[in-house]
């Protein structure tokens, strides 16, 4: 298998200015004097002719204020500066076991389901439900054992109230 060479890309999107108390475990059974530290935040883009790579999508606005962070660039900013289509994959239906996209290759399976929601019956929620068959289209370079340590699929399910 010939060698493949890949560019990294690392962009700062973020930041926060806390006390080092805040950011290291047992900070204070050391006895050190707290003070003021600086904790940055990245996405890294790895890419060649092949593939790309998104490491770390970041946190949305609000998240991330309601933590004391503040933006140096919005991530989807930084993405089509660079050129990166970070959302390629999409699920085309919304019944269970609908395919799951990228370009034309089938990935996986997903469904989109709106009900209302566990929490208030009033409102309503859309749960997205994702299979991604990770073994058959890995998301990362294959390295030399990484292949042991990673799933075969990779499923998630959430939940979001729209009304």
């Amino acid at each position: 298998m010939a060698e493949q060479q890949y560019q990294v890309t690392i962009v700062q999107y973020g930041t926060r200015l806390t006390e080092k108390s805040d950011v290291f475990l047992n900070y204070r059974i050391h006895h050190e004097p707290d003070a003021p530290f600086t904790v940055d935040y990245f996405f890294w883009v790895i890419n060649n002719e092949e593939r790309t790579v998104v490491v770390d999508t970041g946190f949305s606005r609000e998240a991330g204020e309601s933590r004391g962070r503040s933006f140096v660039v919005e991530p989807a900013l930084a993405y089509d500066a660079l050129g990166v289509d970070a959302y390629g994959i999409a699920c085309t239906g919304t019944a269970s076991g609908s395919p799951l996209k990228k370009g034309t290759v089938t990935v996986g399976t997903c469904s989109v389901v709106t009900a209302s929601c566990e929490s208030d019956p009033t409102k309503d929620c859309v749960t997205v439900s994702l299979d991604y068959l990770y073994k058959d289209h890995p998301l990362l370079p294959n390295f030399p054992g990484v292949g042991l340590l990673l799933p075969s699929h990779l499923t998630y399910d959430a939940t979001a109230r729209v009304s």
